[in-house]
């Protein structure tokens, strides 16, 4: 980490843990405001998916996340 940036890698982390608890909270407004309309998702069996696709699986139940956890997080500026 740069000493430099330390509120930007901050937030960046804050960012992540925003969206990890959108995902698994299922608050689609929510992660609407920390990922981009570009966003891609893979999933843990490789297969990609659109921000639509995972937002409209989450509208219709197929998709659901339970938990999950992070550790050890570090970011480049």
């Amino acid at each position: 980490m740069n000493n430099d940036t330390p509120d930007l890698h901050a937030s960046l982390i804050a960012a992540h843990h925003e969206r990890l608890d959108a995902l698994r909270d299922g608050d689609l407004d929510a992660l609407a405001k920390v990922v981009g309309e570009d966003m891609i998702y893979v999933s843990s069996f490789g297969k990609a998916h659109t921000r639509a696709d995972v937002f409209a699986a989450f509208r219709s139940g197929a998709m659901r996340i339970e938990r999950n956890a992070t550790f050890d997080i570090s970011t480049r500026i």
